[in-house]
């Protein structure tokens, strides 16, 4: 490692620049409103929230990383995949009532792959320390939640909107599973176009937050690149898993007994 990665520190940003630039940052928002997208309101309501979230988020880690307890971690980590359930229920505008049950239980099982994958590959001989298990969860949770979103948005409301093409492929097959194939390869292209696109553009264009963050941090790059290449592939793999299971487990209750998709 050069000298100048012996001598750095982590780059501080101090609070009065962080408010500065949060006002300036701010301004673009504006073009949301006078262009009447009613997007206006709730992106300044969701950067209000993301303030207190991530403050409130600080100084519980501080606690969490000090008393390093596994079932403090893993009663963390069921908080945020519930209210990943909730929110992908509402952002794909689904009656929670019915869908809560599988958006939580298929967070669960994906995040749980890609946190094992990730996990796997690390040489820490205690990679359950809630310094390393926390933030890894964190991100495969988040990563799954937007692709839940557009993956099941995308399918129900392809599927509503065109049942003729449904009922078509239904008399055709007579098998639901197959009829709503076409459907299910929307919602994946859906979701998961715009990161083939960033994926393979990486290093090229841009450079992943996390990776950046490390190396800001004083990481060796070539550390960074290892932890970024893992990163990726595990969230897109629990990504993808994540869309599946929400569809697969959602099919088995939103159809009836003629065959017709219900989601009220």
């Amino acid at each position: 490692m050069s000298d100048f990665l012996h001598a750095m520190n982590t780059l501080d940003i101090n609070w009065l620049n962080l408010a500065i630039d949060s006002v300036i940052f701010l301004i673009p928002v504006f073009i949301l409103r006078y262009f009447k997208t009613g997007l206006f309101k709730p992106m300044l309501f969701a950067i209000l929230r993301m303030y207190v979230q991530l403050f409130f988020l600080g100084f519980y880690l501080k606690f969490v990383f000090e008393y390093n307890q596994l079932w403090l971690s893993f009663l963390w980590i069921l908080i945020m995949i519930v209210v990943a359930g909730f929110s992908t229920a509402k952002r794909s505008e689904l009656p929670w009532r019915r869908f809560i049950g599988v958006l939580i239980l298929s967070i669960a099982i994906s995040s749980l792959y890609g946190i094992s994958l990730f996990i796997f590959s690390l040489n820490t001989s205690s990679p359950l320390d809630a310094r390393v298990f926390i933030p890894i969860a964190g991100i495969f949770i988040g990563n799954c939640l937007s692709s839940s979103i557009i993956g099941l948005r995308t399918f129900y409301k392809n599927l509503i909107g065109n049942m003729e093409r449904y009922k078509y492929n239904l008399i055709l097959s007579g098998n639901i599973k197959e009829s709503v194939f076409p459907f299910m390869s929307e919602a994946f292209k859906a979701a998961f176009g715009p990161s083939v696109a960033n994926t393979a553009t990486i290093g090229i264009i841009w450079l992943p937050g996390i990776m950046t963050g490390q190396i800001l941090a004083g990481s060796d790059p070539s550390l960074a690149i290892k932890y970024q290449i893992l990163i990726m592939l595990s969230i897109l793999s629990g990504g993808i898993l994540t869309v599946f299971l929400n569809i697969f487990f959602s099919i088995k209750f939103v159809f009836d007994e003629y065959s017709m998709p219900n989601i009220s």
